[in-house]
């Protein structure tokens, strides 16, 4: 057992390498940037002066607000991550290394695993981004800014006023988690598409037509059933504690919850997919 153990987390520990020596990687950063120029652009014209703002408004701006964080976020992420299985067929490196760990199961899942991890890291990545650059570019303050309060968060991402109690790093916190576990299971459902499909592509494209039927059912209906869709529960604002108009089983840990089923259920429907085909 402690053998397997030690087969895998090396396994999974190369695969999280060898994604992020990719060259697509450098897309992150680039994408951050952009972004933030038109978060402090928004954030200035709104609140007159950078002065009013602090690094909370940033992170607000850029991981609160549904068309990012439903459908930018999960497109980039879904092509950072999508190939990394099919792409070992198309080009027999699956034979290198499923044989060097000797279990087509044990490559699968540490796959999978690897998905996650980049969820995360990818996740880290946008908060250090926003955050620490947000607060050197406005200023860095442990309660929510003065633009709060003159705005009363009309900004894209802001909250409603009932949130004001809240502190900001649970509010942080909780956005951490949310797109930490939620692009966990898009990334698993889109990476073992693409390695039934044998094309990474399709994996790619479904996951992001689902992305743009969440978002598009959102922002059209806001119907409370639209919480079934799978990346609304990307969305901070979307959850009861945010928008009591939704029901009250749509909460920040049932999303949890509800994304780490799918990443297992996805893992499952691939360790099957690989077990039993001819690859």
């Amino acid at each position: 057992m402690k053998k397997l153990l030690r087969t895998f987390l090396a396994a999974l520990w190369t695969q999280v390498i060898i994604s992020l020596t990719r060259h697509r990687w450098w897309s992150v950063p680039a994408a951050i940037l952009l972004l933030l120029g038109l978060c402090l652009a928004d954030l200035k014209v709104r609140g007159g002066s950078f002065a009013v703002a602090n690094q909370w408004d940033v992170l607000l701006w850029a991981c609160n607000q549904p068309f990012l964080v439903m459908i930018i976020y999960p497109a980039l992420f879904l092509a950072l991550v999508s190939d990394s299985a099919s792409s070992e067929l198309e080009s027999n490196w699956f034979y290198l290394t499923a044989g060097r760990i000797s279990s087509r199961v044990l490559w699968c899942w540490s796959k999978n695993g690897a998905v996650a991890l980049l969820a995360v890291f990818f996740t880290a990545l946008l908060f250090l981004g926003f955050g620490v650059l947000g607060g050197l570019a406005t200023s860095f303050g442990g309660s929510w800014s003065r633009l709060v309060y003159l705005s009363g968060w009309k900004y894209p991402g802001g909250l409603p006023l009932s949130c004001l109690a809240i502190p900001p790093p649970l509010v942080a916190l909780r956005i951490f988690l949310l797109l930490s576990v939620g692009l966990a299971a898009l990334g698993a459902v889109a990476l073992n598409l693409a390695l039934v499909a044998r094309r990474a592509f399709w994996g790619w494209a479904a996951g992001v037509v689902l992305c743009l039927l969440s978002y598009g059912a959102w922002h059209q209906l806001h119907h409370p059933l639209s919480f079934l869709l799978p990346s609304l529960h990307l969305l901070l604002a979307a959850h009861r504690e945010c928008n009591p108009s939704m029901p009250s089983v749509f909460t920040v840990p049932a999303s949890m919850a509800a994304g780490a089923a799918l990443f297992l259920i996805a893992g499952m429907a691939g360790r099957l997919n690989v077990s039993k085909r001819d690859l």
